[in-house]
C-alpha cells in the first residue's frame, strides 16, 4: 500500500506558479500600518549613516552597536539594525547584510526603508520568497517607484517567473521614462533607464522573441554606452538573427567599454 501511495504522489502534476502579483506570505517579513512620521533615521544614528556615505563600514558599524548598548529603553534598535544592515550591504555582503535587516524587520517592523533594501540583499542570497515579499510591502507604500519594480522584476525572472518579471520590468522603465520627461537633466535617469531596458531584454530572450530583445539592448546602449554587458547582450542578438554587422560592431564596443572599465574600474551595479 505504501508503494502504491508513493506512485501517485510522484504522478502529482506540478503545482501553477501563482497569478502575476501575488505575493507569498513569509514568516521573516511584517506587514503592519506605516506611520508616515516616523520613517526618518534618528538622529542619533547620524554618524553611524554619515560613515556609511563616507566608505567607513567598519566605522558605521560600531557606532551603531555601540547607539544600541548605550540608547536605553528608548533606543530605535531596528534603525540600528537597519544601518549595520546598510553598512554590509554597501561593501556586497549580502548574507550579513540580510540577516541585520531581518533582525531590523522584527525590532522595528514600522521603518520601511529597511524593505526596500531587505529585498535586494535576500535577492542577492537566493532567498526569493523573503525578497518578494519585501519588496511587495515597500511596493505598496512607494508605488510609484521605478527600482523597486525593477527589483521585483529581478525577483520574478530569478524564480522562473517570467510573465511577471515583464509586468515589473516593463513598469519600471514606464515610471523612469515618466520622471525622465520632467527632470532638468535626463542623464540622471538613463543608467537606471538603460539598465531596466536591457533586463526586459532578457525576459524576450528567455521567450525567444530575438527581434524584440535586440530593440531593448540597442535601446539599452544609447542610455548605457559605457556598459560592457548591455554591448554583449546586443551583439548574441544581432548573431542569433544573422546580423554579422551588427554583431561586430556590438562587439568592438563590447571590447573598448570592458579596457575603459579596467583602466577606470568602477564598482558595477
Amino acid at each position: 500500500m505504501i508503494a502504491v501511495a508513493l506512485v501517485f504522489l510522484a504522478c502529482d502534476p506540478p503545482k501553477p506558479p501563482p497569478p502575476i502579483g501575488a505575493t507569498t506570505v513569509v514568516a521573516t517579513i511584517p506587514d503592519p500600518v506605516f506611520d508616515p512620521a516616523a520613517q526618518k533615521l534618528t538622529p542619533a544614528l547620524g554618524p553611524a549613516y554619515g560613515a556609511i556615505k563616507a566608505g567607513r563600514f567598519d566605522d558605521a558599524r560600531k557606532l551603531a552597536e555601540d547607539y544600541m548598548q548605550n540608547g536605553g529603553a528608548d533606543a530605535h534598535r531596528g534603525q540600528a539594525e537597519f544601518v549595520i544592515g546598510l553598512a554590509f550591504h554597501r561593501q556586497l555582503f549580502y548574507d550579513s547584510a540580510s540577516e541585520r535587516f531581518l533582525r531590523g524587520l522584527q525590532l522595528e517592523p514600522g521603518f520601511i526603508e529597511t524593505y526596500y533594501y531587505a529585498g535586494h540583499a535576500l535577492f542577492n542570497v537566493g532567498r526569493l520568497d523573503e525578497a518578494r515579499a519585501a519588496f511587495a510591502v515597500f511596493a505598496r507604500h512607494h508605488p510609484d517607484d521605478p527600482s523597486t519594480a525593477f527589483g521585483q522584476g529581478l525577483v520574478e525572472f530569478e524564480a522562473d517567473r517570467i510573465d511577471a518579471a515583464e509586468v515589473h520590468l516593463q513598469r519600471a522603465i514606464d515610471l523612469s521614462t515618466a520622471q525622465r520627461a520632467k527632470v532638468a537633466d535626463p542623464r540622471a535617469i538613463d543608467a537606471d533607464l538603460g539598465r531596466y531596458k536591457a533586463r526586459l531584454g532578457d525576459v524576450y530572450m528567455r521567450r525567444d522573441d530575438v527581434a524584440r530583445a535586440k530593440e531593448l539592448f540597442a535601446s539599452a546602449t544609447s542610455l548605457r554606452s559605457e556598459s560592457p554587458e548591455v554591448w554583449s547582450k546586443l551583439a548574441v542578438a544581432c548573431e542569433r538573427l544573422g546580423d554579422k554587422a551588427g554583431a561586430e560592431k556590438a562587439w568592438r564596443k563590447f571590447t573598448e567599454t570592458t579596457n575603459l572599465r579596467a583602466q577606470n574600474p568602477v564598482r558595477s551595479q
